[in-house]
């Protein structure tokens, strides 16, 4: 295959990468795509100027198939990817962090799901955090993908591979929630709720989540229960109650680095933290308990294998013991 071909499977698929202040994470980022798409895959870089531009990103050092424009000034995160999907005719679009690094097999996941996309698959979400311990699933309602996914499952914009033209169409309520950082889990919720649309959901991640990160948790903290406000949410608000509460246990644990580092009030992250479990538990009172019979059955499940384990191996030893025995006979 020709260096600038594009692999089967990638052609109905566009790259997107939104950006700001950040031009030796996007070379990394292309570098990383060329090495694992081919250089021939679809990219288009949007910038937000600031201390650099578009000019400083050397795209035109690049092949025809990756592409830059720069907005008249710094626009915001959500409206940068706004602008930046319009240059995208792609059926698929993978809204990539200029921050989040590829993980090693990000392609081939990718190659893999787009074929066993059907008609009524509004988004791909990749993650290696499902509950359920299979390599793919479809979801058809809002309850059961929220059932399954731990919230930061859904949360990260780099995990979401996107039929476009869904996107575009439902884009006015990813701007209006971009306040809550949880928009485009509201997206997903909006297209289940006909009962005509599907998720399909890959237990494969495509970046590394190893990375540091670079975004307050506290500040996550605060606004991620925004999300339980929203009519689109209503219909399994226990359920979303339920898939928040282990990453508010995440971010309140994460987010006290941030006041020993100095950077938050210990106030702030202490009432940031209270206010946020109280909303959730709000809307799923007995969330406390079932994660307490979950992680007990989780425990005995592990007990359990543990004693087949030493079982199974007394019996081995018992067996090649006699063996011996009846030999020295």
């Amino acid at each position: 295959m020709n260096q600038f071909e594009v692999p089967d499977g990638f052609n109905d698929l566009g790259i997107l990468i939104p950006t700001w202040d950040r031009p030796e994470e996007v070379r990394l980022r292309l570098d990383e795509i060329a090495g694992q798409f081919g250089k021939g895959q679809r990219v288009h870089v949007q910038v937000n100027p600031g201390q650099y531009g578009l000019d400083d990103l050397c795209l035109s050092q690049m092949t025809p198939e990756i592409t830059g424009a720069e907005n008249d000034a710094n626009v915001g995160f959500i409206a940068n990817i706004m602008y930046g999907i319009t240059h995208l005719s792609e059926e698929w679009v993978w809204i990539l962090g200029d921050d989040d690094s590829l993980s090693p097999e990000c392609a081939v996941a990718i190659s893999k799901a787009i074929p066993l996309a059907s008609e009524s698959t509004i988004a791909i979400v990749f993650n290696q955090w499902s509950r359920k311990l299979i390599p793919h699933y479809r979801c058809t309602d809002g309850v059961e993908l929220l059932e399954n996914s731990l919230f930061g499952d859904l949360l990260f914009i780099s995990a979401t591979v996107w039929r476009r033209s869904y996107f575009i169409k439902k884009i006015d309520l990813f701007i209006d929630l971009s306040c809550s950082r949880s928009s485009q889990v509201a997206l997903l919720l909006e297209g289940l709720g006909n009962g005509k649309s599907e998720v399909l959901r890959f237990r494969s991640p495509l970046i590394d989540y190893r990375q540091v990160h670079r975004w307050s948790r506290v500040s996550f903290v605060q606004r991620i229960p925004k999300i339980l406000m929203l009519d689109v949410s209503k219909p399994c608000k226990a359920s979303l109650a339920y898939s928040l509460y282990p990453q508010w246990l995440w971010a309140t644990q994460s987010g006290y680095h941030e006041v020993c580092e100095g950077s938050v009030k210990w106030s702030v992250w202490f009432l940031s933290s209270i206010t946020a479990l109280i909303q959730i538990h709000c809307h799923n009172p007995w969330i406390l308990a079932r994660q307490l019979r979950e992680t007990t059955q989780l425990h005995a499940f592990r007990e359990r294998n543990k004693l087949r384990t030493h079982m199974a191996q007394s019996k081995l030893l018992i067996r090649n013991a006699l063996a011996g025995f009846r030999r020295g006979e």
